[in-house]
């Protein structure tokens, strides 16, 4: 599968071919940043896959839950972190967490956050990070100050519909 191994789950995926992602505390959020966030998960629908995104307004159990806080002096811009319960095998999410931490976010350019919640969104599908050697126009490089993509490779692109199916 596409991806390096560095993240845990990579080879993870949902069941359903349509996710829901939630954004908490989106009157917090600056414009800039969540509309980024919202088209970081979008540019994924355009992949050919048999899979789709789509914002939900309930907070209730969504399958993934989007935060953006300040989270300090973290090494991190975002993060992403996966559960299981006990209907699900281990590589079959049941909700993912992604969290933008503000504190880091706040001097990037619009095209580099698209690019981070691109990036994020990508994990969410089960895609692992990428060597820049291995695909240089990849959204799953995981050197913030290296990638530039703000929309999936053909390769990545790829990965999705043999994760999902077209």
């Amino acid at each position: 599968l596409y991806g390096d191994g560095q993240d845990p789950v990579s080879g993870g995926h949902w069941l359903i071919n349509s996710v829901g992602f939630y954004i908490y505390g989106e009157s917090s959020i600056g414009s800039t940043l969540l509309s980024k966030i919202r088209s970081g998960f979008s540019v994924w629908n355009s992949t050919g896959a048999d899979f789709e995104y789509y914002e939900t307004s309930s907070v209730a159990n969504p399958d993934v839950m989007v935060f953006c806080s300040y989270y300090g002096n973290t090494t991190w811009e975002a993060i992403t972190s996966f559960g299981t319960d006990s209907h699900h095998y281990a590589n079959e999410y049941s909700q993912v967490k992604i969290q933008f931490n503000q504190s880091k976010l706040g001097g990037y350019s619009a095209s580099k956050l698209a690019g981070i919640a691109g990036h994020e969104a990508g994990h969410a599908l089960g895609l692992a990070h990428v060597k820049a050697s291995y695909d240089a126009s990849a959204i799953m490089i995981p050197d913030t100050e290296t990638r530039t993509a703000t929309r999936p490779s053909d390769i990545e692109k790829r990965a999705v519909i043999e994760i999902y199916g077209e």
